[in-house]
């Protein structure tokens, strides 16, 4: 079966939308968890990677349950390894060839710019991605959305 462009819409959409609400509970998990004595930056100009990097930092004393916190814990490294990625999905260039397409492959056109001791260059490196990993991604996401949204009904809504 040929794929269209409307497969990769949907899937690229569906991990923007998890990743999205993995977000927003990983900022309600920081507040719930968090001692209200606790110092927190502004969460909402943090990225994905900064909350669960924040997360890290917090100790046993600064929080309110330190189980759900050594829980967070044990869950980052994962969560890290799959947060890395949301800006490339997210902000990158997807390319909608028409010979790749239906042949369930897509590209994924990043831009770099690196100043050096000559000045600045640009690269433009692309990476193809077939519509199978876009889903084992998109269950990537949804797995850690999902075990972020547990961790936040275990805590009270105020503390």
């Amino acid at each position: 079966m040929p794929y269209t462009n409307e497969d990769f819409i949907q899937v690229i959409g569906s991990i923007s939308i998890l990743f999205s609400t993995w977000d927003l509970f990983s900022t309600i998990l920081a507040i719930r968890l968090a001692k209200r004595v606790t110092p927190l930056p502004n969460l909402d100009r943090k990225t994905l990677p900064q909350k669960l990097h924040l997360l890290k930092r917090l100790a046993a004393s600064d929080v309110v349950n330190p189980e759900v916190l050594n829980r967070v814990h044990l869950a980052l490294p994962e969560a890290l390894a799959v947060a890395e990625e949301r800006n490339r999905f997210i902000h990158d260039q997807w390319v909608f060839s028409p010979e790749s397409v239906p042949l369930g492959e897509i590209s994924l056109l990043s831009i770099q710019v690196v100043m050096g001791a000559e000045g600045r260059t640009v690269a433009m490196p692309v990476r193809m991605f077939r519509i199978e990993d876009l889903n084992a991604f998109l269950s990537a996401v949804g797995a850690q959305q999902k075990a972020f949204a547990a961790l936040v009904s275990e805590l009270p809504l105020s503390n």
